[in-house]
């Protein structure tokens, strides 16, 4: 008996960085025997750069055209789709248009868009699968209609909705498809390999959506799971036996929670990996034996959130209840254990002053990080601070006023607005020199241009190459 196989064809945008979840759900894809291909698009570009998708998709008529899509960037694929759909329409070729990732999620009814066929709420490595095996079985291609009831799917402009599905077992995921990820050379090159050894975070920052994901799975299971060390550890194995690497990343939200299980990975991880990892740690939770059980077992370095350098409004308005002693404290054991390290923080949040952007530069420096990255706030509707913001005058946000960088612009309507938008651009520069710091007052008048933001790009990129991942010593031998 022939196999009923279906074609999926994803795009993306230009990465470095794995996208795991397109990683994942290509495994679940191919594991169920259909396949899969990736199309990377600088869709910032405009739509001229869509030929590369449509060439591959006349050779290949794929049955689904897949799209992981955030808040912002999702105009720009839905109309880059558009333009697909068009293109392929006109060779006879009708793939469905299905779209995940997080607007998706909290926006659902972006099913409404032209040209939208299907979406995804919440995990979708099910949901794709059972997609596919009805797009395979459908005797005329584009026609769905007869499998509609999909957990998570929503279909047809909006006329059908399911439920969301009970949260599954990350373990019983296949490990992500490196293979499609890693098809362009340059994905293939990049030493520094990215592995997630959990899903979710336990916290409800309030700019973040991760409360409103909660709320979306009210009753579905938890949030935030762990997968067993001995697996994360044998994909690690067959990452470093197949691929150069140099680097294992941790894109977990928090790794150093549950403490026992994380005990038991990094343990596991020195015993048979040996190479240096990168992960992310929260200030409040650290304690010194934490540190000490990064560095045994081989971390290079981490990042940790600040955010913002006023204490009072970082515990009102970012719900992030840590002194500046504990930051202070947490940097000083990271440093003393001679890791690297990363700061995130955000300039123009609620409330947001010259003073308190520069409370934020001075914390900073006590913390005396190897990158110190800051971004402008983007008010996410649906999120409390972005409600709050509203609230406050600051701005009328709908999810298509979202811009597609929290690098771009300053949507909130703050007093001194372009002075702070200079000081994001300087930051990484005025908190390592005391030049910049001295020169800052006069740099955040100067109107915008495009040199000051290629300068602290270039600056950003410098200090990621020479401070943060410099692997040269860490790894002879290895």
């Amino acid at each position: 008996m022939v196999a009923i196989v279906a074609r999926v064809l994803f795009l993306t945008d230009e990465f470095l960085i794995d996208c795991l979840g397109i990683g994942y759900l290509s495994s679940a894809l191919k594991c169920a025997g259909h396949e899969t291909a990736l199309v990377q698009l600088p869709i910032a570009l405009g739509d001229y750069q869509i030929g590369r998708a449509v060439e591959l998709a006349r050779r290949w008529h794929p049955h689904l055209l897949a799209y992981s899509v955030t808040t912002g960037q999702h105009k720009l694929w839905r109309d880059a789709n558009i333009n697909i759909r068009a293109a392929l329409h006109s060779d006879r070729c009708y793939p469905v248009s299905v779209f995940g990732g997080p607007h998706c999620t909290f926006f659902p009814d972006f099913i409404k868009e032209r040209n939208v066929d299907v979406i995804c709420r919440g995990e979708g490595e099910r949901a794709i699968v059972a997609l596919a095996d009805a797009a395979a079985k459908s005797e005329r291609r584009g026609d769905y209609s007869f499998e509609v009831e999909i957990p998570n799917l929503w279909l047809f402009q909006g006329s059908v909705k399911n439920d969301i599905a009970p949260l599954a077992d990350i373990n019983s995921f296949a490990w992500p498809d490196r293979e499609l990820l890693y098809f362009h050379e340059r994905n293939a090159r990049n030493p520094i390999r990215n592995v997630m050894a959990s899903r979710g975070c336990p916290y409800n920052c309030p700019y973040c959506y991760n409360e409103a994901y909660r709320q979306i799975h009210k009753g579905k299971g938890e949030t935030r799971r762990v997968r067993a060390p001995e697996d994360v550890v044998n994909e690690i194995e067959a990452l470093v036996r197949d691929y150069p690497t140099r680097m294992i990343y941790f894109q977990d939200d928090i790794l150093v929670i549950p403490r026992p299980w994380f005990y038991e990975l990094t343990d596991l991880y020195a015993a048979r990996i040996g190479l240096p990892y990168h992960c992310h740690v929260r200030a409040n939770l650290l304690v010194e034996s934490d540190v000490a059980q990064l560095k045994r077992t081989g971390c290079h370095g981490v990042t940790l959130a600040i955010e913002a350098g006023n204490e009072l409004l970082r515990r009102l308005a970012l719900n992030r209840r840590m002194s500046d002693g504990e930051i202070v404290q947490a940097c000083a054991w990271i440093r003393e254990a001679g890791l690297r390290l990363r700061t995130e923080n955000m300039i123009g949040i609620p409330g947001e002053t010259v003073a308190s952007a520069w409370e934020t530069i001075h914390l900073n420096r006590r913390c005396k990080p190897d990158v110190p990255w800051a971004s402008l706030y983007q008010p996410y509707p649906g999120t409390k601070l972005g409600e709050l913001a509203e609230e406050m005058g600051l701005c009328a946000i709908a999810p298509d006023d979202v811009k597609p960088s929290f690098f771009e612009d300053l949507v909130l309507r703050l007093k001194d607005q372009r002075k702070l938008i200079g000081m994001q651009r300087w930051f990484a520069l005025a908190v390592r020199s005391r030049i910049i710091r001295c020169l800052l007052p006069l740099l955040i008048r100067l109107p915008r241009n495009h040199w000051s933001l290629r300068l602290s790009d270039w600056y950003r990129r410098r200090l990621y190459r020479t401070r943060l991942y410099k692997l040269e010593n860490e790894c002879k031998g290895r």
